[in-house]
């Protein structure tokens, strides 16, 4: 069995996937978007940290798309929760819905 690549730049360069130049876009973006962005590879593709938590994590199984998963909104610890942070995760799901309209 191959050994994983221990760096994005070692998993790009052996990447063989036909949207790998839309990956490395993606790729080149996100870690734009601020210098405390930091990256490793999770789930055999590049995976984004920020503040020591995974946020987003590019998804490259398909061969006709690449997908970016982005972790993280409201975690609610048990149903009492929920309905305290209700508000907060409907403006969650109301600011996502519109950003990606």
């Amino acid at each position: 069995m191959a050994k994983a690549p221990q760096s994005v730049d070692a998993l790009l360069a052996a990447l063989d996937h036909p949207m790998k130049p839309e990956l490395e876009r993606l790729r080149a973006i996100v870690l734009a978007a601020d210098p405390a962005i930091i990256e490793h590879v999770k789930w055999n593709g590049p995976s984004f940290c920020w503040n020591g938590e995974d946020r987003i994590a590019a998804n490259v199984r398909g061969r006709d798309a690449v997908m970016l998963v982005f972790h993280r909104g409201v975690k609610p610890k048990d149903a009492a929760d929920i309905d305290t942070r209700a508000g907060e995760l409907a403006e969650v799901a109301r600011r996502w819905v519109r950003a990606t309209a």
